[in-house]
């Protein structure tokens, strides 16, 4: 309580450094802890438990739940605000931006995109400038505002062991993705093949996750379908394991395996699979039913005849409890709501 300053930067940097190894729900306890901690002891309005706040936020985005992202976001926007904390400011800005640019809402972002302007002319501090410098040229990219060639990169250099910092990490994503546009995926892949070593060497396990992305949509644009497919398996693998499913949401739009919609994670690992395999002669429809146990079959075939979870239960000699939880399984793994939709698969 004496020192609540430090007491944040010291858990906000642990958290941090929790989720770029890919524990997200120990980076989220740890933020939940301190904030009860600060409600506890009347110190969660201080401004900087801002930071509280945004790491909550980006957790929220990283799991693609924008709604509660928004709400702990917009709640550091105002504890920053009134204490004047810039940095934290500046992230929650950005992801905020980030949000609404996944989003299409235009309005929204060129709101935050202006908010950021506007810290800009007021910010001293060289970091946050140049935070801000590189998340508008990601954000152009993204929007198709700004080619390229308008694009002023702060580095376009290799790292090392020693300088693989966050910030050097995004210039490096927007880098390779400036590359891409330009049609040069083979330059593209040997700055991810360097800096994948440099993640799987410094523990850095979202740095290798954005990575793995990146690599699969340069692999794409070089039309190497298996390496491709290979790559993007491992990937879904790591960020189902984390929770981290962000990263496979804006993948779907551009990969080109004609994976439906509201395809989820664990279902397109099973057809992932089927491609490499070369099974692709099982239709859409088998992929998804071979992602469910024999056992969720099994109700599956039931609930096609019309019986309610009592007659399944009766019939199966299980509780109806265990039905229940074998249609909430198929319907995560279909990625529908009801037992109308999972039987029209």
């Amino acid at each position: 309580i004496r020192n609540y300053y430090g007491a944040i930067a010291s858990v906000n940097l642990s958290a941090q450094a929790m989720i770029q190894m890919l524990d997200i729900d120990g980076a989220e306890k740890l933020y939940l802890d301190t904030l009860k901690f600060s409600l506890n002891n009347n110190l969660a309005d201080q401004p900087f438990a801002a930071y509280l706040y945004n790491g909550l936020g980006e957790i929220a985005y990283l799991r693609n739940e924008f709604d509660k992202a928004r709400v702990y976001l917009k709640k550091s926007v105002e504890l920053s605000s009134r204490g004047k904390e810039m940095k934290s400011l500046v992230t929650a800005h950005k992801l905020l931006a980030t949000i609404y640019s996944a989003q299409k809402n235009k309005r929204r972002l060129h709101f935050h995109i202006r908010k950021l302007d506007e810290l800009a002319l007021n910010i001293s501090a060289k970091n946050c400038l140049r935070d801000i410098k590189t998340f508008k040229v990601h954000i152009g990219l993204l929007e198709k505002s700004i080619s390229p060639a308008q694009s002023s990169r702060t580095t376009t250099s290799y790292c090392s062991v020693d300088d693989f910092t966050d910030t050097k990490e995004y210039e490096i994503l927007i880098h390779v993705d400036e590359l891409m546009i330009k049609k040069q995926p083979e330059e593209a892949l040997k700055i991810i093949h360097h800096h994948k070593e440099l993640a799987e060497k410094l523990g850095r396990k979202l740095s290798l996750l954005n990575l793995q992305f990146s690599e699969v949509k340069a692999l794409v644009q070089l039309g190497r379908r298996t390496e491709s497919i290979q790559v993007l398996i491992t990937a879904i693998e790591l960020s189902q394991v984390s929770g981290v499913d962000i990263l496979f949401v804006q993948a779907k739009k551009w990969l080109p395996f004609n994976l439906p919609a509201n395809v989820t994670p664990a279902v397109a690992l099973t057809m992932l699979q089927s491609m490499h395999d070369e099974s692709d002669g099982l239709q859409v429809s088998d992929l998804y039913k071979s992602a469910l146990t024999k056992r969720e079959l099994e109700v599956m075939g039931k609930m096609k005849k019309g019986l309610s979870n009592k007659q399944i239960a009766a019939n199966m000699c299980i509780s109806e409890g265990t039905v229940k939880r074998h249609a909430h399984n198929i319907f995560s793994k279909l990625n529908v709501k009801n037992r109308v939709a999972a039987i029209q698969y």
